[in-house]
């Protein structure tokens, strides 16, 4: 199994919280459901909710050739969500099946019928 790297840290997720109560105005429970489960993120994700805790900017930070910005245009997701997928697609233990799955699935938008 190959190593990860470390998980989103409570004291960024706390943060990370408080600012979807109180700048987004998301419920608690939404917030909740967000941070719930925050995959692995590697050292640029990191760096990029970093930035983005400390002021708003967002990184163009890539991961599999998707960028950040480009998560957020592609499906209209809040910065935390598109790093969250982005994280899940960066964790070392997915075989390259399920990377090129996902990694294709997040490079198009979704449609729901």
């Amino acid at each position: 199994m190959k190593k990860a790297y470390k998980y989103i840290n409570n004291t960024d997720k706390e943060k990370s919280r408080q600012v979807l109560l109180n700048e987004y105005h998301f419920t608690t429970v939404t917030a909740d459901l967000i941070l719930e489960k925050f995959p692995v993120l590697n050292k640029s994700l990191t760096e990029a909710l970093h930035q983005w805790l400390d002021n708003r900017n967002v990184a163009d930070t890539e991961v599999g050739g998707l960028s950040i910005k480009e998560m957020l245009k592609i499906h209209g997701y809040h910065f935390l969500l598109a790093i969250k997928d982005l994280g899940i697609l960066s964790d070392p233990n997915l075989t390259p099946e399920q990377y090129s799955r996902l990694r294709e699935t997040l490079s198009k938008p979704m449609v729901l019928k």
